[in-house]
């Protein structure tokens, strides 16, 4: 294991702590230590999340190509700040098309989404594409990830279904939760109805992520409790993302197809940057090196998966515990 040791060390002090046991022996040896270089800092990324403003007439048709047109509109103009990550909301590509999923999903890569992987490549920015994807008689709600090339860098496919409609649709949940490794940090997904499980985002933090990426049409838990048409609440809805964001020590990106809500917390449970649901983009510059750190000087990541014990988690997998229908 390689440690960074604080500017102003001194000296380096190692311990033999017992924390908790019921049976069983400890056994020290002296570890061996060596010096080594520190690895190469990684610098600050911009990072733009592109939506559209809440109240804005889209004048393009609700097509493929419409959409298509609408956001890479949105990504040229995001441009101009030269981000290193955009990011898009969940099925950008289909949004408020009419018909069913099996439908309109389309191949990734494919002619549907070579304008994106050209837009990439064209301004060397990272762009994470939601689209309904194709995979021969499967299809899957898809957070795409394109890299500055133009190619398929990762794609991360919706675990958790929404009730009401999309989990009765034909779509095939995702199986896991894959962290891709980029030159801005370690990045992973989760997608809208993913939100409400704690363990989606658990997962990507667990999986080492620096950035969750979270592509939302809404969450269920930051609207009205009664029957009746939806009412957003905001204050909800930033008491969800700033606790998942705190939870799993990463930076959370989150885009919402109506703009509203849209915004990028650190690990502090800090809002960056929020959308209001007034502007079309949104963006912050994170830093790769935060400094965050516990009164003591702890790193607070480090102390999140440090005081864990896993071996008394069984019932989050267990089929038969007490939170299961």
């Amino acid at each position: 294991q390689t440690l960074q040791a604080p500017p102003d060390a001194t000296g380096l002090v190692v311990r033999c702590t017992l924390r908790w046991t019921a049976t069983g022996q400890a056994r020290w040896h002296m570890p061996a230590t060596e010096k080594v270089a520190a690895p190469p800092a990684r610098d600050s990324a911009l990072v733009s999340v592109v939506t559209g403003h809440a109240h804005a007439r889209r004048d393009v048709p609700k097509t493929i190509e419409g959409n298509s047109q609408f956001y890479r509109d949105l990504c040229a103009t995001a441009y101009a700040s030269s981000p290193d990550l955009v990011v898009l909301p969940e099925i950008a590509l289909q949004w408020q098309m009419q018909g069913n999923a099996l439908e309109l999903a389309v191949p990734l890569p494919g002619p549907e989404t070579e304008p994106f992987t050209d837009i990439a490549r064209q301004y060397r920015m990272r762009i994470l594409l939601g689209l309904f994807e194709r995979d021969g008689d499967a299809v899957h709600n898809t957070a795409a990830l394109i890299a500055p090339d133009g190619s398929i860098e990762g794609r991360y496919r919706k675990v958790h279904l929404a009730v009401g409609g999309e989990s009765e649709s034909g779509i095939l949940p995702g199986d896991g939760f894959p962290v891709f490794d980029t030159d801005i940090g370690r990045i992973g997904c989760n997608i809208c109805m993913d939100s409400s499980a704690a363990e989606s985002a658990r997962m990507v933090g667990l999986n080492g992520a620096d950035f969750l990426l979270l592509p939302i049409m809404g969450d269920h838990r930051a609207d009205r409790w009664t029957p009746g048409a939806p009412i957003f609440n905001e204050g909800r809805w930033q008491a969800i993302m700033r606790t998942r964001a705190i939870d799993n020590q990463l930076t959370l990106v989150v885009a919402r197809n109506s703009a509203q809500g849209s915004c990028i917390v650190d690990r502090k449970g800090e809002f960056l940057a929020y959308n209001d649901g007034t502007r079309d983009i949104v963006e912050a510059r994170v830093p790769a090196a935060d400094g965050y750190r516990t009164w003591n000087g702890g790193c607070f990541r480090e102390v999140n998966w440090l005081q864990r014990r896993p071996h008394l988690y069984g019932a989050y997998v267990e089929t038969e515990n007490r939170g299961s229908l």
